[in-house]
Formats: structure tokens, C-alpha cells, sequence
């Protein structure tokens, strides 16, 4: 039985849809707001994948053949930000857990439990408020060694900022804040001894990008990690994590790194990490990214009660070419 006209007036209707915004997400590196479309290639992917599904099953072969062409496109998308890079050698030298607690005031308690749970080297938790530290007792007893950025305090918000927490003495440690006169510190970097040898992390917030003003800040934002990335004495002992509100499909993401490799994404599949409430149907925009001499699989776990899944990885040493 041929199945209604409007289904495949809806199908024809999403296509164009689908191009449109696929169309404009190529376009990003040149416009702030086509690079919103970006992030959602995963759903195009699986958006054509069922446009797709329901036209073969109709005999439409030319929407079948369109959207499996649409499909394939966002497939290798996907893919070219998913492909793995060797998972290293050995033990893991380092296990790190990132967090966007952003969770209501009075109930920070269990992203506290969480990272107890799961017992990383070190842990860093972005939006920390400042009244806390009295509920975070026996995190800190457990992770002895401390950093932070600065509080500040957000329009309309409270006053947050971001603390590292370590079981490895933390050798030293950094803000960042651009230059230009606003007050928001959008990371901190720190060394650590990791299997006989200095490790710089660099633990990371990005501003999201939604208007002109976030662009501007963005842009001191990335402006600032190229400098400091480009004055490190051992580039290939970097690490970068945290939220950087982006995914990593988008121009904004890749613009904040330099473009020589120098630095590449752990591997593992882009599990969507916000908003968590959406669980896969989210999108990734918590990241590791390690260089040279590293190797590193992300994960996400558990959300704790925020409106981010926390941000899991093991670092290893990297295979080396002939070793």
C-alpha cells in the first residue's frame, strides 16, 4: 500500500532542510552564526540516516539516494573528528576527570561523591561557587594539593570560578584572563610530575558563542592559548581539558588550537556531554586534547546532578613511529 502523499512531501521538506543547514554550518569559518549549524552534524547524520530508511522502504529512490548522500557527508564529518588516535603504551600515567558542575547552589554534593567514586589523579571542576568549600570537606581531604582562578561573578549569576583538585603535587600554577580589561578567567594552567616528567594542563572554560560580544571574547580567549601554547618549553608534554563550548566539528573549536597538529583530540567516540537531561541526543562540547608525546581515550560518565556528563580520560605514553 503507497503510503501517504504528505509523507514524502515531508521527507522532500526535510532534505531541503538538511542541506540548508549543512550548507551553512561550511560556511563558519567565515560567519560566527553559519557556525552554529555546525555543531549538529551528528543529528544530521542520523536525521537523513532515517529520511533515508523510510524511503527505500517507500520505493522513493531519488529522496533515498539523496539523503544516503547527505548521510555519508556528515558521516565522514563525524568520522574525521572521531578517528582514534593510538591509545598508547603501558599503564595509564595520568587519570583526569573534568566537570561543569553547574548545579543548583545548595547541592553540589553529589558531582563531589562522583569524583570520589572514581578516583583520578586529578580532578578539575569549572563553575565552582564560592560558598562550597564547606560541602567539599572530604573531596579536599582527599586531593590534598590545590589550585584556582580567581572568583567572578557572572551578569545576573554568582560568584564561581574554576578549582583544580590533585592527588600529584601541583608544581605550579596560572590563570587566564584576557587582557582587555574583562574580569572573567577562562582557565588555569598548572605543571604536575607525571612518570618522571613535567606535564602542563591547561584546565579550560571557553565562553559559548552566541553573539557578536561572545565572538570578540572568544577571540582573546584563543588569542591567548596560541600564546601561551606557542611559549610552552615542552610542547609535546601539554594537555588541554575542560568545557570549551564547542564541538568538534565546528570552526570555533578548531581555531582555538594551533593548526600544525602540535595538539590532537583524544580519541573516542564525541559523546554528547551537555545538556545532560538529553543524554545522546546532546552534543560534545567537553574535550581533551594532549600533544605529541601523549596518547589519551575521553569518556563520559555521570552528570552528578548537573546540566553536564563529566568529561573521563587515562593518559598514556604514545606509540612512537619504529618503537
Amino acid at each position: 500500500m503507497p503510503l501517504p502523499s504528505y509523507l514524502r512531501l515531508a521527507a522532500r521538506t526535510g532534505l531541503v532542510l538538511l542541506a540548508t543547514a549543512m550548507l551553512l554550518a561550511e560556511f563558519g569559518a567565515y560567519a560566527w552564526w553559519c557556525d552554529l549549524f555546525s555543531h549538529f552534524r551528528m543529528h544530521y547524520l542520523f536525521a537523513a540516516l532515517c529520511i533515508a530508511v523510510v524511503a527505500l522502504l517507500a520505493f522513493w529512490r531519488r529522496i533515498a539516494a539523496l539523503a544516503l548522500f547527505l548521510a555519508a557527508i556528515n558521516g565522514v564529518t563525524v568520522g574525521d573528528s572521531t578517528m582514534a588516535m593510538d591509545e598508547g603504551i603501558g599503564e595509564p600515567i595520568l587519570r583526569i576527570v573534568s566537570h561543569n558542575l553547574r548545579a543548583p547552589a545548595d547541592r553540589p554534593s553529589k558531582s563531589f561523591a562522583q569524583i570520589l567514586a572514581l578516583k583520578p589523579d586529578i580532578a578539575i571542576m569549572l563553575e565552582y561557587l564560592d560558598g562550597w568549600d564547606s560541602q567539599a570537606k572530604a573531596l579536599f581531604e582527599a586531593y590534598p594539593y590545590r589550585a584556582s582562578t580567581p572568583s567572578w561573578l557572572p551578569d545576573g549569576g554568582v560568584h564561581h570560578r574554576i578549582v583544580v583538585v590533585s592527588k600529584i603535587p601541583i608544581r605550579s600554577a596560572q590563570s587566564l584572563q584576557p587582557p582587555n580589561g574583562l574580569p572573567r578567567p577562562f582557565g588555569i594552567r598548572f605543571e604536575v610530575d607525571v612518570a618522571g616528567q613535567p606535564l602542563a594542563i591547561y584546565a579550560v572554560h571557553l565562553v559559548k558563542v552566541v553573539t557578536p560580544g561572545e565572538v570578540r571574547q572568544r577571540r582573546f580567549e584563543h588569542a591567548m592559548i596560541h600564546d601561551w601554547l606557542r611559549r610552552e618549553p615542552r610542547p609535546a608534554r601539554v594537555a588541554v581539558i575542560g568545557d570549551m563550548n564547542a564541538t568538534p566539528y565546528s570552526a570555533i573549536f578548531k581555531s582555538a588550537f594551533p593548526t600544525d597538529g602540535s595538539l590532537k583530540r583524544a580519541g573516542g567516540w564525541p559523546a554528547a556531554t551537555w545538556p545532560a537531561l538529553l543524554g545522546p541526543l546532546g552534543i560534545p562540547i567537553d574535550h581533551l586534547m594532549v600533544g605529541a608525546d601523549l596518547a589519551a581515550r575521553a569518556d563520559t560518565v555521570g552528570s552528578g546532578g548537573s546540566d553536564h556528563r563529566a568529561l573521563w580520560a587515562e593518559v598514556r605514553r604514545r606509540v612512537q613511529p619504529g618503537s
